[in-house]
């Protein structure tokens, strides 16, 4: 550790310690409370007595930047980043005396033979950041991050969400670690014994057994003392256009949903969830699904007037979430004078950094507007004391993480979170679909001690309920 090191705080010594003390271990304390340092410390420690060499770690593309200063800050050790591109990636593994290397989820199958071989080359630590990202079994990047378990001698994952959306998400983090000796070697079968048949879940209770075995997880509210997070719900009316186009659309899918019995809603869930988003896009801004459309929807004039009275006349910062790409410009050009910048899968690693540095440094830019999918997974903005949901979709892990950017040990100042919500929209129904997933979330991660058992479930009375239409 450095001597200059930020003070180490008790939660962070007894998660270091877990970690040094379990060869498979996940850390899933919430967003917020340094899991990076607990990791970095324990491998530090490790290395110190010869346990391990060192570590590779693979998170998400746009934290690379982010880990290799947080091992600088915490640690004297040497790291070796993994670039972008093929040539740049033969670099870091020229870094033999490394103890540290960070690679992205989606390069790890374009390396695949090379990781092995650097983890076979001296005993090394595994460590998945962010792990819920390997959530989709099928997926091309969890098959290759599984491929490199066997080759490590230690496994370790690490999320402030590692139930994203739903309970299934566990099951490839946890093949991860033990190779399904806690959760099982088939995903079907995991599926089979925790899935009920109207799509909710059971035996729950024997889940969160599972998962608390080798896992330690610590709330903010029992580990640290941080200002309060505050929450204010602004219901807006829509009119004109927006609400023409939006009730044209709702009409249309409730005549669909309504034709539908409950076996149907069930397997036609996927399409209808696609439809309700394009709900939510009507509701945040029509401009992002018609380009003839010239009026301002409802919660731009909301976002005008929260900024005005927020910002003006001081030197405070704020970030405005959306979840659709295509708002970023139109916000960008209405808040010019803010000097805001922006976060989104387009952007190049490099391009990123720089809009969080000057973010964080430049006290011309009072605004950050940033898409969660894209800037929700281990950023400290503290420097903002104010986050504005414009919109937000049914992606729980989107809205729990992207909140908590704000909400972290080097916060000093009370938080406030204002969700914009379009009454009598789909906006309501995403409000009672995310607390849904978070009260399961919650009970599986042994937050909370009771949940429903149709907390899951996509039934067509809730349906309707979203589209504000009875059910006969």
């Amino acid at each position: 550790m450095r001597r200059d090191a930020p003070t180490t705080l008790p939660h962070q010594v007894e998660g270091t310690d877990f970690l040094v003390s379990n060869e498979r271990a996940a850390l899933f304390d919430e967003q917020g409370l340094g899991k990076s340092k607990q990791l970095i410390d324990a491998i530090a420690a490790q290395i110190s007595s010869g346990d391990v060499a060192g570590a590779l770690i693979v998170c998400p593309n746009g934290l690379k930047t982010n880990w290799s200063e947080e091992i600088a800050k915490f640690s004297e050790l040497p790291v070796a980043v993994f670039g972008s591109g093929r040539k740049a990636r033969r670099g870091a593994f020229a870094r033999l005396r490394a103890a540290f290397y960070v690679i992205n989820y989606e390069a790890v199958a374009a390396e695949l033979a090379s990781l092995k071989a650097l983890l076979r080359f001296k005993p090394m630590a595994l460590v998945l950041d962010e792990s819920h990202r390997i959530k989709t079994p099928e997926a091309r990047v969890t098959s290759a991050v599984l491929q490199l378990r066997s080759s490590a001698k230690k496994r370790y994952i690490l999320s402030g969400t590692p139930v994203a959306n739903k309970p299934d998400d566990l099951w490839s983090q946890f093949y991860f670690l033990d190779d399904g000796e806690s959760l099982g070697a088939s995903f079907d079968d995991f599926r089979a014994r925790y899935r009920g048949e109207g799509g909710g879940y059971v035996a729950l209770d024997e889940l969160r057994d599972k998962v608390a075995h080798l896992s330690k997880r610590r709330l903010k509210d029992h580990a640290v003392s941080l200002p309060p997070k505050l929450f204010r719900r602004m219901l807006l009316r829509m009119e004109g256009r927006q609400l023409e186009l939006y009730e044209s659309m709702r009409d249309e899918l409730a005549i669909w949903v309504k034709s539908m019995d409950g076996r149907e809603v069930v397997r036609e869930a996927e399409a209808i969830l696609a439809r309700l988003i394009r709900l939510a896009q009507l509701a945040s801004n029509p401009g992002v699904l018609d380009a003839s459309y010239d009026e301002t929807p409802c919660k731009f004039s909301a976002l005008d007037k929260l900024l005005e009275i927020a910002l003006d006349g001081s030197d405070r910062k704020a970030i405005v979430w959306t979840s659709f790409v295509q708002n970023i410009p139109a916000l960008q050009t209405r808040f010019a004078s803010l000097s805001p910048v922006t976060l989104h899968g387009s952007l190049s690693a490099e391009k990123r950094d720089a809009s969080v540095r000057a973010f964080k440094t430049d006290d011309d830019v009072r605004l950050l507007i940033a898409n969660p999918a894209a800037a929700r997974e281990g950023l400290t903005l503290t420097l903002a004391n104010l986050a504005i949901y414009l919109d937000r979709t049914f992606n729980l892990v989107d809205y729990l993480q992207s909140q908590d950017r704000i909400h972290r040990i080097s916060q000093t100042r009370e938080c406030e979170i204002v969700l914009l919500v379009a009454e009598n929209s789909i906006d309501e129904f995403v409000d009672f679909s995310l607390e849904q997933k978070s009260r399961l979330a919650k009970f599986v991660q042994m937050d909370t001690g009771t949940v429903s058992p149709s907390d899951a479930a996509l039934e067509k009375p809730d349906v309707l309920r979203a589209l504000l239409v009875p059910e006969k």
